[in-house]
């Protein structure tokens, strides 16, 4: 079990390595622990590895997507 507070924790929740998500979303190794060390993106540490739980990484995707939305379209966030 990885330790940490983990969000809606289910049991066929799918994790992913930090070389796992870099390569499903196309981005550098760098990147990710980028995002991750910053706090936009939640992982949880074990033994020296970051792991991120799927329902994490959809939740980022889809803040970076409003976000995105909102510069384009000047909409404020609420």
């Amino acid at each position: 079990m990885i330790e940490g507070k983990m969000s809606a924790y289910s049991a066929d929740e799918k994790f992913y390595t930090v070389p796992e998500l870099a390569e499903l979303l196309n981005r550098s190794e760098g990147t990710i622990r980028k995002h991750y060390v910053k706090g936009h993106l939640v992982g949880y540490k074990k033994m020296n590895r970051i792991y991120f739980m799927h329902s994490d990484v959809v939740r980022f995707l889809v803040g970076k997507i409003a976000m995105a939305d909102s510069m384009v379209y000047g909409k404020k966030e609420k």
